[in-house]
């Protein structure tokens, strides 16, 4: 495979690549100009974006490595405690804290 290149000059197949790269990538992009659904410039008339609503999608909450406090363990950012949750009765629903998902 060496040897190839005591039969082409590299610095000539080199430039040659790259100007062969850069005509087709150009004449790609201008085929892609010239289509209408495909040109970025000028935009599809078709689509009517006044009338859109972008509506964002719940995250789902990352796996935690960290253990939650145990109640009246001093914070260790802020020093202060904290205050135990408050106590359910049985039967009691547990409190929401995000609205149910429709």
């Amino acid at each position: 495979m060496m040897k190839i290149w005591l039969i082409f000059d590299p610095r000539r197949a080199l430039i040659g690549l790259f100007a062969f790269l850069l005509v087709l990538a150009l004449l790609i992009h201008f085929i892609l100009l010239g289509t209408e659904d495909y040109n970025w410039l000028q935009g599809s008339s078709e689509i009517d974006t006044t009338e859109m609503l972008i509506v964002p999608q719940p995250v789902e909450a990352a796996p935690s490595t960290m253990t939650p406090a145990q109640p009246g363990a001093p914070d260790a950012t802020t020093g202060t405690t904290t205050a135990p949750p408050p106590a359910m009765t049985p039967g009691e629903p547990a409190p929401q804290t995000m609205p149910a998902q429709q």
